[in-house]
């Protein structure tokens, strides 16, 4: 029962400085922003270790907003169970990995979205995204954060969809950060 399913560079050959799992409760969403904000400070000290040219700013901004976006867009596809996220560190990236179970439906057709994504230019749909927007006037599932990722901060996002039980995946989406020295 443990098919998967592949979505861009997805890597495996590194490993996490920090791991945090948690309940998905509702909340989660709302509380997305202070958790990233929490991790991105604690690991702060060791990327700038690493890393003594980044400047804390740049290392804490981008890595509060990338925790942030993979948390928010993992809350809209969760099915009970925990969400996770990973954290890591190579010579010139920010590594994450979030991780959630979902409903086989609701997976198929967030799969769906990001093979559409990832085959696409990022800048090119963020404008095809936020004309549609604002012509139905709806926001909710728009995908703005991770087109974000890949467009401003040069994030490439990878995606690993696994059947754990009948008719629930895990979702993992990855996004390698550079860091901007």
């Amino acid at each position: 029962m443990s098919a998967s399913t592949l979505l861009g560079a997805f890597r495996r050959d590194w490993a996490a400085s920090l791991s945090v799992r948690f309940s998905a409760a509702p909340r989660a969403w709302k509380e997305a922003d202070r958790i990233s904000r929490y991790l991105s400070g604690y690991l702060r000290g060791a990327l700038t270790d690493r890393h003594p040219e980044l400047t804390v700013r740049h290392a804490t901004a981008d890595l509060s907003y990338a925790v942030n976006e993979l948390l928010e867009n993992a809350v809209k596809y969760v099915d009970g169970g925990e969400l996770g996220i990973e954290v890591g560190f190579d010579a010139r990236h920010v590594l994450l990995n979030q991780s959630t179970l979902s409903n086989a439906a609701a997976a198929k057709r967030y799969q769906q979205r990001m093979s559409a994504m990832l085959n696409s230019d990022p800048t090119e749909l963020i404008v095809r995204m936020v004309e549609l927007r604002v012509e139905l006037g709806n926001t909710e599932g728009s995908g703005l954060g991770l087109l974000s990722l890949m467009a401003d901060y040069g994030a490439e996002l990878a995606f690993e969809f696994k059947t754990v039980a009948p008719g629930m995946q895990r979702i993992t989406t990855q996004a390698h950060l550079p860091l901007r020295i």
